[in-house]
């Protein structure tokens, strides 16, 4: 997912996963306002 290659020393993602990573930040979201409550 990320241009470096690497897993451990980060780098920019590739525009070709922002789909991916914009699906997973809102599941992640979800799931702590499903654990923990939150604003609307």
């Amino acid at each position: 997912m990320r241009d470096s290659g690497e897993l451990k020393h980060g780098g920019p993602l590739k525009p070709e996963h922002y789909d991916d990573y914009a699906r997973y930040l809102t599941d992640w979201v979800a799931g702590m306002r499903e654990k923990f409550g939150g604003a609307d």
